[in-house]
């Protein structure tokens, strides 16, 4: 086949398209772009089209042009003007309570001491009608807190100390308890050792409100821990069924460790350091 260039010539009247034919096509065309529902078209030349799918530059909501003096509203609209899209939350910037404290395992418990503990726990369970074992502190877990601290899972994975020692002994004195509360205060000897320990933490990582004073130097051995009922009875009966007899203490095995409150075991503490 050729093709030619067509001229008004050359086209037949059989082809050719009448003036009322040509009037009804523009009035139809008229009619249907009448009823046709207005549209808003969204300028998407100032957007940052970088190949990243991303339109956040900070920078407000993209120009709009319309065709038609009512506003249409459209997603574009749904965006607050002049602010960025929200961005994702940083699992690694969440912040979480964590323990740091004095512990040891309860291997390192002379016999003197375990007899004693032995003795409060029994006591307890002879005056209890209701089960109380998870007010006891389990063995391996017995500790000395130092401080509690919010920090993210970076920091306190990076968290250390340099040239601090624990004390290579632990020596009870009293026993405190009231009708929530059972635990142990130190004797002058070791609240000493362990305050200085203490004092030279806190000159290279800054204690917080929560950190341990010379007064509140303790290791708890029974805490009421959300039960509903009283404890007293049985906390006051533990208490004086150990009345008079030698505490004694814990013998090496000593270290400073931070974990995770809650319900992170305590097999899974991170030691800070431990003794000389």
């Amino acid at each position: 086949m050729i093709y030619g260039y067509v001229t008004p010539n050359s086209i037949s009247p059989a082809n050719s398209i009448s003036p009322e034919k040509k009037k009804d096509g523009a009035e139809g065309i008229k009619k249907k772009m009448k009823n046709a529902p207005s549209c808003e078209v969204v300028d998407l030349t100032g957007s940052n089209d970088d190949g990243t799918g991303s339109d956040d530059d900070g920078g407000g909501p993209m120009k709009k042009q319309k065709t038609d003096s009512k506003k249409k509203k459209t997603i574009m609209d749904l965006k607050h003007p002049g602010k960025a899209t929200a961005k994702k939350p940083n699992g690694n910037a969440t912040k979480s309570l964590y323990l740091i404290a004095l512990t040891w395992p309860s291997a390192s418990e002379c016999k003197v001491l375990k007899n004693y503990l032995l003795t409060l726990q029994q006591g307890v369970r002879d005056v209890s009608q209701t089960a109380l074992e998870h007010c006891f502190q389990r063995d391996d877990s017995r500790h000395m807190s130092i401080d509690q601290v919010s920090l993210t899972l970076a920091k306190a994975d990076a968290l250390s100390y340099e040239g601090i020692a624990t004390p290579p002994t632990l020596t009870f004195g009293s026993l405190q308890a009231n009708g929530n509360y059972v635990g142990l205060k130190l004797d002058d000897a070791s609240r000493e050792a362990v305050m200085d320990m203490v004092g030279a933490m806190g000159a290279q990582h800054r204690l917080t409100k929560n950190g341990v004073t010379d007064k509140k130097a303790h290791v708890s051995l029974l805490r009421k821990r959300g039960f509903s009922g009283s404890t007293k009875a049985p906390f006051v009966a533990g208490e004086k069924a150990v009345g008079g007899m030698a505490v004694g203490a814990v013998e090496g095995g000593l270290r400073v460790i931070i974990k995770k409150l809650g319900d992170t075991p305590w097999s899974d503490a991170r030691e800070l350091f431990s003794g000389a």
